[in-house]
C-alpha cells in the first residue's frame, strides 16, 4: 500500500491558512479545502489573491491541495431544483469550485450529501444526480473528477451512479459516516465501492461512538477505522488519507489541548497504516 497522509483543513485548529504550516510541521503533505461560506462573506479562495498566497504556501511547507470539498451543500443542498432560488445557488456553486479546483490544478470536487442535501426519496435523488451531472461535464474540461460523498446504500449507489452516467465520477469514502448514519458496515460498503470502480483514491479517517461524529481519536470510538485501513492494504491501496476529527471542537476537544490531540491522531494513523 502507497500512501500519502493528509488532512481536511476544516478539521484541524490551525484555522485556515495557518493549517498548512500546521500541516508541514507534522509531517503530513497534503490539505483537502473545505469550501464553506459565511453567511455575510464569500470564500476567500473565490479570488485570486488568496489562491496564489494559499500555493505559495503550499510550496514553502511541502504541503499539496489535491481536492475541495464543498461543505456549503450541507447547508444549501443538491435536492433542490435547479429552478428554485436554493438550486440556483447549487449550481453556481458548482461553477465557482470547478474554477477554483482548475486554477489552483486540484484533481478533484467532493459534493456532499448530508444533513440539508441528504437523499431520501427517488425525486430527491434524481435531482441531485441531475446537479452531479452538470458538475462532472463542466469538470471534465479541466481534467478534474467530481465525487459525491453519502451514506446510500449500495443498491442506490449503483442508482447513483447510472443516473450520473459520467467517466468522471466517483464516490468519496470515509471511514466513520456509514455506520454513524446508516449503521451500515463500513468495510462492506469499501469493498463494494472498491469492487465496482467507484473508491475515489482519497478518503477520510475519522472516529467516533454511534451516531456522534468525530467524538473519538482513531482506534478509540466503534466505526472498526483499522477494518477499513486492513482492507485497504488487502487491496494495496494507492491515495490519500486525510485526518478528519474535529480537534477543535467539541466533544473531542474536552480530552485535551487541540494539536495534542491532532499530534496523536497523526501518530495513531501512521501506526494504523504501517501494522
Amino acid at each position: 500500500m502507497k500512501v500519502k497522509l493528509g488532512a481536511v483543513d476544516y478539521s484541524l485548529p490551525g484555522k485556515r491558512i495557518g493549517n498548512v504550516k500546521l500541516v508541514g510541521d507534522l509531517g503530513l503533505t497534503g490539505i483537502q479545502i473545505i469550501y464553506m461560506t459565511s453567511e455575510n462573506e464569500p470564500f476567500m479562495l473565490d479570488y485570486k489573491w488568496h489562491r496564489d498566497h494559499y500555493l505559495e504556501m503550499g510550496d514553502k511547507y511541502g504541503v499539496s491541495f489535491p481536492s475541495v470539498n464543498v461543505s456549503d451543500f450541507d447547508f444549501v443542498g443538491m435536492i433542490h431544483s435547479r429552478n428554485t432560488e436554493k438550486g440556483r445557488f447549487v449550481y453556481d456553486t458548482i461553477d465557482r469550485t470547478i474554477d477554483m479546483a482548475a486554477y489552483m490544478k486540484m484533481g478533484m470536487v467532493l459534493y456532499p450529501s448530508f444533513v440539508d442535501g441528504e437523499i431520501r426519496t427517488q425525486e430527491e435523488l434524481e435531482i441531485t444526480c441531475e446537479a452531479l451531472r452538470y458538475g462532472c461535464r463542466e469538470a471534465a474540461k479541466h481534467g478534474i473528477t467530481v465525487t459525491s460523498e453519502n451514506t446510500l446504500s449500495m443498491e442506490w449507489i449503483i442508482r447513483m451512479k447510472k443516473l450520473v452516467d459520467c467517466p468522471n465520477f466517483s464516490i468519496s469514502y470515509d471511514t466513520q459516516n456509514y455506520w454513524r448514519v446508516a449503521r451500515l458496515s463500513q468495510v462492506e460498503i469499501l469493498d463494494f465501492l472498491h469492487k465496482n470502480d467507484l473508491l475515489y483514491p482519497e478518503i477520510h479517517v475519522k472516529d467516533g461512538i454511534d451516531d456522534v461524529i468525530s467524538s473519538q481519536l482513531i482506534g478509540n470510538g466503534n466505526a472498526n477505522v483499522q477494518a477499513s485501513i486492513d482492507y485497504l492494504k488487502k487491496i494495496d491501496y494507492n491515495g490519500w488519507l486525510y485526518l478528519e476529527n474535529y480537534y477543535w471542537m467539541l466533544p473531542l476537544r474536552d480530552q485535551g489541548d487541540p494539536f495534542d490531540l491532532l499530534r496523536q491522531d497523526v501518530e495513531r494513523l501512521k501506526t494504523a497504516v504501517a501494522e
